[in-house]
Formats: structure tokens, sequence, C-alpha cells
């Protein structure tokens, strides 16, 4: 049958982990109400500590530096000049979130003046309500993404400090935007993910049920044979009316009574593209789902859960395909990113190796942007394919990369800067020359 490709128009099908806090549909019954003051301490659910301040003293410890000094180290630089400071609070049901698009170096200048130290007592049960969220933009456009509750900071990194910052008086601040979602989960803020799954393991007594129910008599959903992080799945209209989908998808995790949202790596920018595509009924059809977005998942059982719309109408069903993540696969998962599992480095590649992928072509070294393609361009004309990988040393010679597998494809296209990157058939990745003005020194990288 003839595919019919049309602009999906659905609000929601874009969703974009770029900012400090994300959205959700639901909250846990057992939150706080949402007229808890600001900077209250209210106690998590599940916890079962006493409510402590807001920003407790310092305990009696070495300095050891600020989280952005750390961030100094790394070669990130904050950029003062281009994007938006982006601020989130959480009370347990409702998100606040606010932008400045300028003047905001006070408060850059602030957080780097104020003392730090690991935290190496922190945990999920150390949480209190309200949540603050913090991103600063930073040249390299990945931005500087940190979460705070109850003294503790979280980096995007996966570190945590102690951290006294009062971050309840930049809401009283004057903002250039404002924006405000109720019922909103914990899993939905950009860095919980460290919140979640903590030693391997996921913390469901904080995490939100999904109330999907699932329509098998008019979608089913079926997955393929997979390869590490790609999920090619099998979509078959069961229906006798025409289906619309896209790319988006979610996944969802069994606890063995109930499903609950999986949140994605902090340590991973991405984004559904907004094509749509028709499923006729009766008619089968093939769609890659990649979840290198979650990076290394926890042992267990889980689904892939995609919203469908019934044509002419605004009407959604609901079809799932399930599949257990066990000791082989996590080994699989290893090597892309881990997010939660056991001692983080700074992009989630293991300790002891080069932390970026770097490529070498025509005696320059390229590095990814995060900037994935959804399809290479007709014009692309192919540079040859990764021949070589060495994760602990700075690539050397034409098609010697790190982090990167062996027979990758790398594309170039006439009048665009950069290379592409086919990771696999449904990731793309741009990758332009290493910068070490913006980026750091590249000796900086061996491990």
């Amino acid at each position: 049958m003839k595919k019919n490709r049309i602009l999906w128009i659905a609000a929601g099908l874009l969703l974009l982990m770029l900012g400090g806090c994300g959205a959700g549909q639901k909250d846990k019954a057992s939150a706080p109400p949402s007229d808890a003051p600001a900077g209250s301490g209210t106690t998590a659910p599940g916890s079962s500590l006493q409510a402590e301040a807001a920003a407790p003293t310092m305990p009696a410890m070495a300095v050891s530096g600020t989280p952005l000094t750390e961030w100094d180290a790394m070669g990130t630089t904050i950029s003062l000049l281009s994007g938006s400071m982006v601020f989130s609070v959480y009370d347990g049901q409702t998100l606040r979130t606010y932008y400045k698009f300028s003047d905001f170096a006070k408060i850059a200048a602030s957080l780097r003046e104020t003392p730090g130290s690991p935290a190496e007592d922190f945990s999920i049960d150390k949480l209190t309500y309200p949540v603050y969220c913090l991103e600063l933009p930073t040249k390299d456009g990945t931005g500087l993404h940190m979460l705070w509750t109850n003294g503790y900071l979280l980096t995007r990194e996966g570190k945590a400090y102690h951290f006294p910052y009062d971050f309840d008086s930049l809401a009283k601040m004057s903002w250039d935007k404002e924006q405000v979602m109720e019922g909103t989960e914990l899993s939905a803020l950009n860095l919980s993910r460290y919140l979640l799954e903590q030693e391997g393991q996921w913390r469901f007594d904080y995490m939100t049920k999904t109330t999907v129910s699932l329509n098998p008599d008019m979608v089913e959903m079926e997955i393929k044979a997979r390869s590490n992080s790609d999920y090619p799945v099998v979509l078959t209209n069961r229906s006798e009316v025409s289906l619309l989908y896209g790319r988006e998808f979610r996944l969802e995790v069994w606890d063995g009574a109930d499903w609950y949202s999986v949140p994605a790596s902090p340590l991973r920018n991405y984004a559904f593209t907004m094509e749509g595509y028709n499923l006729e009924p009766g008619q089968s059809r093939e769609m890659n789902h990649s979840l290198t977005m979650y990076g290394k998942l926890p042992l267990g059982h889980y689904r892939l859960v995609k919203d469908l719309f019934i044509a002419n109408g605004n009407k959604r069903c609901y079809g799932a395909a399930e599949f257990d993540i066990n000791e082989a696969d996590a080994r699989l998962w290893g090597d892309p990113g881990s997010a939660g599992s056991g001692a983080m480095t700074p992009t989630g590649y293991p300790q002891g190796e080069i932390q970026r992928m770097l490529l070498y072509w025509n005696e320059k070294i390229y590095t990814n942007t995060g900037d994935k393609v959804d399809k290479l361009s007709s014009a692309a004309v192919p540079v040859g394919i990764v021949g070589t990988v060495d994760n602990k040393q700075l690539p050397n010679k034409n098609m010697m990369a790190t982090q990167l597998p062996l027979g990758t494809e790398v594309y170039r296209v006439p009048g665009v800067e950069g290379l592409f990157v086919k990771v696999s058939e449904d990731w793309i990745v741009q990758f332009r020359e290493f910068d070490e003005a913006t980026m750091g020194k590249l000796e900086n990288l061996l491990p």
C-alpha cells in the first residue's frame, strides 16, 4: 500500500529534553498539597526522615570548591550572551518554570562563589519539597543542569554536593516569562533519574503509576530482533479505521503489579521529529525506536508505549510492546552510557576512557554535537567507515574514533559544516570540528 507521509500537527509530539525540568501528566496521590509554601522543606512521600530546613547549615567538612568550578575544569563555558536561564520550582504537584533571557551574570557569579562539598550521604530519602531545577546556557549548547533539594545539589553528571544556596530567593526575582503546569510527576524533572534509580534499582515508592489503557483490538505492536538500544517495532492496525502515528514513544517499567513511567537519562539531549504516518486497516508497518536517550537501564520488565490517533478525529488509542532487560542486555547497554547505575563519569562512558565521541578525518578531529538528524540529505557524500576504535587515546589517523562502533558510516554534505555519522539506521548525529576555545584542550579528555 502506498505510504503517505503527512505533517504531524498533534500538540505534544515534539518533546525536548533540553530544559532544566520537564513536564508530566499525573502525580502520586500521596504528594504534598500544591499550596505548600515554597522553601517549606516538606518531607517527600516515602521518606522516614523528619522535615529539614530548606537551606541547612554547611556541615563541618573540607570545602572542595563549587560545582561550577568543577565544570570550569572540564572546559564547560557559561554563555552570558546567548540562550536563557531556566529556573523551575516543583512542590510535588505543580511545576512553575521561569525564564530569563539576559542579565543573569550575577546569579552565575553567586553560584560560583558558594562553597560546596561532596555529599556521599545523599539518596532520594533526603529529598524534601520544594525541589528546584536550574539551567544555565553554555557555549557548547548542552547547558549546566542542576537540581537542588534540602541542601543537596545534583548535577547533570550525577554528582551530589552539600550546597547551601538560597534557591527560594530566585523565585522572588523578576523574570521575563513564567509557565505553570499542574499535575506534574517527579519523574518529569530532568535530573530525576538520579533520584528514582539508585544502585541499579528503581525506587518504585517514589515513581508514578501509569494509567494508560491499551487497545489491543485496534493496534498490535511487536518488537523484532533488537540490537543494543535499537528496538524495531512492527505496528499492525487491527481496526476498521485509519490510524495516525509518529516517532514519539515512552518507556514504562513493571514492578510486578503496576507500570511506572521511566525517566530519560540526563546525559542525553533528544527530540522527536514531527512527521506522521498513516496505518490503514489491516496494514503493518515497521519503525525503529532507539532507546539511547534512556542510557543503561536496570534489569527488569519494560514496555514501549505509543499513542496513535484515529483518523478524522481527536480520539487516541494506545499500543505497547513488552520486553525484558537481562544481564546480557545490560552489558550491551553499558557502553553507550548509563544514568544512575554505578560510578558516573561526565558523559556516562566507562571510567578510564575518553568521555566523548571523537573521529579523525582529513587531519582534523571531529566530535558529536548532540544534534540528531532524522534523514540523511540526498546530497550526502560517503567519507568512509570507522576502521579503528581506541577509547584510551586521541584518534590520529583517518576513520579512527573513540566511543563509536566499528564500521560506523560517515558522510559529509557539500556546503554544510561538519560530518554526519550514522550510528544506527535511526540515529544519525552531526559532528563538528573540535574547538579547543569552547571545549577545552583535547589533552584534557585523556583518561
